[in-house]
């Protein structure tokens, strides 16, 4: 028995979302759709999973070393990051320019408008620079 699988990826602005820069997805919502294929003998079947939307915020990032809120270390080892509303250990699935899923270790920002403050290596491997609103879902 051999079973094949093709997956694609789609993205879309969601329901709602004006729709006039035709080159970018950037938008405060994206839907992403991975559709796939199964193989299976002389059957071909459509398997669709939807990702949940994503949430925009506000992110600046920071240099502390050292043991953040949560216990967990340095908060400059991995992909961490600063919240004031989620939990300790919470993953996070953050996108700007790339994306990477990481984890909340630390307590902030404290600065009005801002969602997450970004440990370095976190920022660098999203692409952000300094100030970016961030693509982010709890995974």
């Amino acid at each position: 028995m051999t079973i094949l699988a093709t997956t694609f990826v789609l993205m879309w602005p969601s329901p709602g979302a004006e729709f006039t820069d035709y080159a970018s997805f950037n938008y405060p919502t994206t839907v992403t759709t991975k559709v796939t294929y199964v193989h299976h003998h002389h059957h071909k079947r459509r398997v669709q999973h939807v990702d949940p939307p994503m949430n925009t915020a506000l992110a600046s990032w920071y240099a502390l070393h050292g043991g953040g809120a949560c216990g967990v270390g340095d908060v400059q080892n991995g992909y961490r990051f600063a919240s004031l509303s989620l939990p300790c250990g919470a993953q996070v699935r953050f996108c700007y320019s790339s994306c990477v899923t990481a984890i909340m270790s630390d307590r902030g920002p404290y600065v009005s408008g801002r969602t997450f403050d970004l440990n370095e290596s976190l920022k660098n491997a999203i692409g952000c620079t300094s100030l970016c609103e961030v693509r982010w879902r709890v995974t």
